[in-house]
């Protein structure tokens, strides 16, 4: 595998990378920066934790490092190929959503998948269906105008999201008691 390599912004990107599917354009992959997987790991402690969009594995494998165990889930093969064997021992990687047993559930799911309204609104509810309660779901750029509209438009509780101040926005959204 060739190695990644470190963006203006810190995160990091694959030079084979054919680009992520569902943009309709050669979109390479971006990486968490090195603060948020650090935030990541931290909140993945001792956690089932399933992670929606693989991508280049990087928040995959810090948040493998505290989490009891990882299900790591994404549609392209290009990341099955190239990316899951590289994966920490304790992570499973699933090609789709329709792969993950359907008895699974997960105290944290991350997710960084398509950012776009309806991929975003359909990843929540996905979360939802799968989260232990109380549970924390995560996620990816949040300060992208469409992970907002995908966030308000799954019925979720706004008022239980909390945006951290990252290069790329996180937002904690917790589901049930805390």
């Amino acid at each position: 595998m060739t190695a990644l390599i470190r963006t203006a912004n810190g995160a990091f990107a694959h030079p084979d990378d054919p680009g992520e599917p569902g943009y309709g354009e050669k979109r390479i992959r971006w990486s968490v920066t090195p603060r948020e997987s650090a935030i990541l790991r931290s909140l993945a402690r001792g956690r089932r934790v399933l992670e929606i969009g693989t991508g280049l594995g990087v928040s995959t494998s810090r948040i493998a490092e505290f989490a009891e165990h990882v299900d790591t889930v994404d549609v392209d093969p290009w990341v099955q190929q190239t990316i899951a064997p590289g994966l920490p021992d304790n992570v499973t990687f699933y090609l789709g959503s329709d792969a993950i047993p359907r008895d699974a559930s997960y105290s944290m799911v991350f997710i960084d998948g398509l950012h776009e309204k309806d991929a975003v609104c359909a990843d929540i509810r996905f979360a939802l269906r799968q989260i232990e309660r109380p549970g924390l779901i995560v996620l990816h750029d949040g300060r992208m105008p469409h992970v907002q509209a995908g966030i308000q438009s799954s019925g979720i509780d706004t008022r239980a999201a909390y945006p951290l101040q990252t290069e790329c926005g996180l937002i904690m959204i917790f589901v049930g008691d805390r």
